[in-house]
């Protein structure tokens, strides 16, 4: 289903107040589901802030009960009735209220912790980003909290002070009960099995930048950095093209050879091995040198063949063409056919004319 505007969701909702029952906002259960959030750029990185301080001050029990220990009727750190007239959320049901914290311009944010209020210059989220949350009186002055919101006004005019439900999303217990896990960390082994929990790929030298960097909030930087620096990080290794293999600069040659020739041939190549073979066994040196396989298999086999030559040679009649090349030696050998023909023929032509001569003086007589 295509996303909302903002706009279009403040027009649906004011002309059908009844389609408010119906919630559009995005839910977020775990760190991943966290790490899914474009913080630093559709979503202010304060928000983690936020987060991760107000994840420290709650409880949480394990029937996810969550406990708030101040009463924001009080105005403590800055919170205030939220009358939910944008209707981004749900409306409460009967006897809960929903109320906003993050708003650090206010004298009550001085209750806010200094890395809330006074953030380092890459995470000062412009006081946009809010805190929404829906609780319910208790007896003894606890506030038990019902559902957590992240939320931003949008900045720009003349919606500047209203919430964008487009980045609106409800934060579960379980987000919370994670994100808590980093408020309690001190030293560098707490720290590699808080790594290790969340699978991070931050190494031990990275772990020691970050705790030497945040001291007594090694946790939270550990935190921004799954969230923000790891995830950017690996958005950008795996946007990298890979690099290319090394090309063959060999030609690849592919030659159509009949079958009859192919059987020969392997027959031929069977029996080149055999004769390799006994080459090797003999102590006789090799003069061959370093050439390519091919044409050293080819070269010993062109050897190999004339030492049987040689051999065949002196077993019967002499061969009076030398230890010529194979293609010499058949040349040589279509020579000599050819000059037998040619004297055969002579012979018969010789032999011809003397039968004509004779038949001849015959029948002169």
């Amino acid at each position: 289903m295509a996303t909302m505007s903002g706009r279009g969701t403040r027009l649906l909702c004011s002309m059908f107040p009844e389609l408010t029952s119906v919630s559009f906002v995005q839910r977020l259960n775990s760190i991943h589901d966290l790490e899914k959030i474009n913080f630093g750029q559709s979503v202010p990185k304060h928000s983690l802030l936020l987060l991760h301080w107000f994840s420290s001050i709650i409880e949480i029990d394990g029937d996810n009960v969550i406990q708030l220990p101040f009463d924001p009727n009080n105005g403590d750190y800055g919170s205030h009735h939220y009358g939910n007239f944008d209707r981004v959320l749900d409306p409460p049901l009967l006897g809960q209220k929903d109320y906003t914290v993050g708003n650090i311009n206010t004298d009550a944010s001085e209750e806010l912790p200094d890395y809330v209020v006074n953030p380092r210059a890459e995470y000062v989220g412009g006081n946009r980003d809010r805190i929404i949350f829906r609780v319910s009186q208790q007896n003894g002055g606890w506030q038990w909290i019902h559902r957590v919101f992240i939320t931003q006004h949008y900045g720009i005019s003349p919606y500047a002070t209203e919430y964008d439900p487009e980045h609106t999303y409800e934060i579960t217990p379980n987000l919370l009960r994670q994100i808590r896990e980093f408020s309690v960390v001190t030293s560098q082994q707490e720290l590699s099995m808080l790594r290790n929990r969340f699978g991070s790929n931050a190494n031990e030298s990275q772990l020691r930048h970050i705790r030497n960097t945040w001291g007594g909030l090694a946790g939270l930087g550990l935190l921004m950095f799954i969230v923000i620096q790891e995830k950017h990080s690996s958005s950008q290794h795996n946007n990298t093209p890979q690099r290319a293999g090394k090309k063959n600069t060999q030609p690849a040659f592919v030659v159509n050879i009949p079958e009859n020739r192919q059987n020969h041939m392997g027959a031929d190549a069977q029996q080149n091995t055999k004769l390799q073979v006994a080459a090797q066994r003999n102590t006789q040196p090799n003069y061959l040198g370093n050439l390519p396989e091919n044409r050293h298999n080819h070269m010993e086999a062109v050897v190999q063949q004339n030492k049987l030559q040689v051999v065949a040679q002196r077993n019967t009649q002499p061969n009076y063409l030398g230890n010529l090349p194979e293609k010499r030696q058949n040349h040589a050998n279509g020579d000599i056919s050819d000059a037998c023909a040619v004297a055969i023929v002579v012979l018969v032509v010789i032999v011809l004319s003397f039968f004509s001569y004779i038949i001849r003086k015959i029948s002169i007589r």
